[in-house]
């Protein structure tokens, strides 16, 4: 445990790379410099954290826990990649808002939560588990949400031409509460999974070639698709008076 107030920890090599700690807590603005942490317990960083260099963090099935901010040093220059087991992982601010990240990977199967707006060179999520949005994604490269996703607020998922792909299903949070609108470009927009089916979301708005393979989509709201559109799997499209 770290408790420096509003006094700077800075890491400056790898933690735990020969032998890994049990738990890290971290209070005071964190700069993590050295690449990697591993624990086998939950990390947990309370203040706000600025990336160094690309990045892993690792525990054994236990929570990584990011309060407050997260930024990189050099824009879209460092990524980071959280691999957890099935701890949850919590963005609790915004990612990426004062220097944008590089390639942001979350492996976990349980949840991972993202309170507030990311912006990152690309992000790509595990198989497993379940992917919490709360507020606007964009990247100028890809996202990748192989896990089951929903939306706690409306959303907007933003790309510089490049594809956005649902691999598993998308719902809302709240039945009928959040949409999402899809700016992906000329990049392709790939609905693996039903969309709606646990909870439906309020709208859909997608720019971007679209292909519908999970077989419904259901809104309470419109659906608008602004790009070119190929179904994979017979498929119903279901709103309430949208």
């Amino acid at each position: 445990t770290v408790a420096a107030g509003t006094g700077t920890v800075t890491f400056g090599g790898a933690v735990g790379g020969n032998a890994s700690l049990s738990a890290l807590t971290v209070t005071g603005p964190t700069a993590i410099n050295g690449g990697a942490v591993t624990t086998t317990g939950a990390q947990t960083y309370n203040s706000a954290v600025t990336l160094g260099a690309t990045t892993s963090l690792a525990t054994t099935n236990s929570a990584v826990d990011f309060v407050s901010t997260l930024d990189g040093t050099t824009a879209a220059g460092d990524g980071l990649t959280v691999n957890s087991g099935s701890g949850k992982v919590t963005f609790g601010n915004t990612v990426g808002s004062n220097v944008v990240l590089g390639a942001l990977a979350v492996n976990s199967t349980g949840t991972t939560l993202f309170s507030s707006t990311v912006k990152a060179a690309s992000l790509t999520t595990n198989t497993g588990g379940t992917t919490q949005l709360n507020g606007n994604v964009t990247t100028t490269n890809t996202q990748t949400y192989k896990d089951a996703v929903k939306l706690g607020a409306s959303v907007t998922l933003a790309t510089t031409n490049k594809a956005v792909d649902f691999v598993s299903t998308l719902d809302g949070v709240t039945a009928g509460s959040d949409g999402l609108t899809v700016a992906a470009g000329t990049g392709t927009v790939t609905f693996g999974g039903a969309v709606g089916g646990n909870a439906s979301l309020s709208a859909l708005t997608v720019t971007g070639p679209t292909a519908i393979n999970g077989g419904a989509i259901t809104t309470t709201g419109a659906q608008t698709y602004n790009s070119a559109v190929t179904l994979g799997a017979a498929t119903t499209l279901t709103t309430t008076n949208g």
